[in-house]
């Protein structure tokens, strides 16, 4: 276990669906960006990995984040409700959705091959695929930045509509929706522990 460099984890929480890379372990920027160059059909997005670190799950990568190892979390979960039934067999396996899993699995294996291992960069990234194109991603520190310019740009954006600005209600909703939705499903979640 001592010569382990990275790891990367394939689970199937269902028989069918995309692989989505799901979870990293922290300072993955370096782990994003050989993802992102490097899986020929991605589905991604940071949001998932932020979601998952709050559920009270566990996968076979939770072991060795914990032991300080570098790792990416792959799953496919379509078809959610055969998960641990009888239903949950080589028959009802897609093989469309095994065939990405393996693809993605492969393609992050040899990106990691090739990389010294042994003194990964800290930082993190906010990252999310386009379509399954490509990977976008960032520097984390960069979001506050990033954000702020979206704002000032959407509200450059709506003074131009007519000559008239929008109410200042409506061009910050979008920004504050999400934020709101989060903390609705936090305190559900609390109140149901």
């Amino acid at each position: 276990a001592r010569t382990v460099g990275a790891v990367v984890n394939l689970e199937a929480r269902g028989t069918s669906g995309a692989s989505f890379l799901f979870e990293t372990s922290r300072d993955n920027a370096w782990l994003v960006r050989r993802a992102a160059s490097r899986m020929p059909r991605p589905v991604t997005s940071s949001v998932l990995s932020f979601v998952y670190d709050r559920l009270p799950n566990d996968t076979d990568l939770t072991v060795f984040k914990r032991a300080g190892l570098p790792g990416l979390n792959l799953a496919f979960i379509g078809s959610a409700a055969r998960y641990h039934t009888p239903r949950d067999c080589l028959a009802n396996l897609s093989r469309a959705s095994l065939q990405h899993h393996g693809d993605n699995a492969l393609a992050l294996a040899r990106a990691l091959a090739g990389e010294d291992l042994s003194a990964a960069p800290a930082g993190d990234a906010v990252f999310f695929d386009l379509a399954g194109l490509a990977v976008l991603w960032w520097p984390k520190g960069l979001t506050p930045v990033l954000a702020v310019l979206g704002l000032v740009l959407v509200r450059l954006a709506a003074m131009r509509r007519g000559g008239r600005p929008l109410p200042r209600v409506k061009v910050l909703l979008p920004f504050f929706a999400p934020l709101l939705g989060a903390l609705a499903g936090v305190l559900v979640w609390l109140l149901l522990r």
